[in-house]
C-alpha cells in the first residue's frame, strides 16, 4: 500500500511539472510570421520587371540599337502573354476554390488541371519564340548569354542550377 501512494505520488508530480512546461511553451512561443500575399500592386511589379529588364540589358551588353529592338520585342512578349498569365490565375483560384470545398467535384478539378496544362503550354511556345526573335538581333555571344539566363530561369525552383544562383535578378543586386 506504501508502494501504491509513492507511485501515485510521483505520477502526479511528473503530470504537474509536464503539464505546467507545456503551457510555459505555449505561452512563451513566437508570434507566427506575417504572411504577406502574393499578389502584388501593378506598379510594383512593373518597377521590379523593369529593373530586371535593365539588368538582363546590361548583362547581354546590348548597344543602343539592341535595346531598341530588346524592348520592343519585350513588349511585344508581354501583350501576348499577361492574357495567358490572367488566365491561369483565374483558373488556380478556381481550383483551389474548388479543393477548398467540402466534397470537392473531381471533374472540376481534372478540367482545371487540363486547362492550366493547355495555358501553360502555350506559355512555354510564346517563350521559345521569344527567344527565337531576339536571337534574329543578338550577337552569338550575346545569345549564349540569353540562353544560359533563360535557361535557369525555366528550371523547377532549385532543381538544376548551382547553389550559389540565384532564381530572380532582384536577389543578385549586390553581384
Amino acid at each position: 500500500m506504501k508502494n501504491k501512494n509513492i507511485i501515485i505520488w510521483i505520477l502526479a508530480i511528473i503530470s504537474t511539472v509536464s503539464t505546467t512546461a507545456l503551457i510555459t511553451l505555449w505561452l512563451i512561443r513566437p508570434a507566427a510570421p506575417d504572411m504577406q500575399p502574393f499578389h502584388h500592386s501593378k506598379n510594383k511589379q512593373h518597377e521590379k520587371s523593369f529593373c530586371c529588364e535593365k539588368k538582363m540589358m546590361d548583362r547581354l551588353n546590348l548597344n543602343a540599337e539592341q535595346k531598341d529592338k530588346f524592348l520592343a520585342q519585350r513588349d511585344s512578349h508581354h501583350k501576348k502573354i499577361d492574357p495567358v498569365f490572367d488566365s491561369l490565375r483565374s483558373l488556380r483560384t478556381k481550383l483551389f476554390d474548388e479543393l477548398d470545398k467540402d466534397a470537392p467535384d473531381s471533374a472540376i478539378i481534372n478540367s482545371c488541371i487540363n486547362k492550366i496544362s493547355e495555358q501553360e503550354a502555350i506559355v512555354q511556345r510564346e517563350g521559345v519564340e521569344n527567344i527565337l526573335s531576339m536571337k534574329k538581333f543578338l550577337n552569338p555571344s550575346q545569345f549564349d548569354t540569353l540562353i544560359t539566363i533563360h535557361s535557369h530561369a525555366m528550371m523547377p525552383m532549385g532543381k538544376g542550377m548551382p547553389k550559389d544562383m540565384q532564381q530572380h535578378c532582384n536577389k543578385n543586386e549586390n553581384k
